[in-house]
């Protein structure tokens, strides 16, 4: 999966966007932002960044059958 795919992922998913600003550390109003449709392409590094993080934690302590 690519970083973009990634990112996709996370804000496509069934999170509130609350929670994973909260979980991330940036307002919710730059999760709304990007899920109301701001391109990806021109998100700071630095969210991009936490948002691959979150995702790869997410997976990470998500049991797999």
């Amino acid at each position: 999966m690519t970083y973009t795919e990634i990112i996709e992922s996370v804000l496509n998913s069934d999170q509130t966007s609350y929670s994973i600003a909260k979980a991330i550390g940036i307002p919710v109003q730059t999760i709304d932002r990007y899920r109301k449709g701001s391109k990806i392409d021109n998100m700071k590094l630095y969210i991009a960044e936490k948002l691959v993080a979150y995702y790869m934690n997410k997976q990470k302590n998500t049991p797999t059958d």
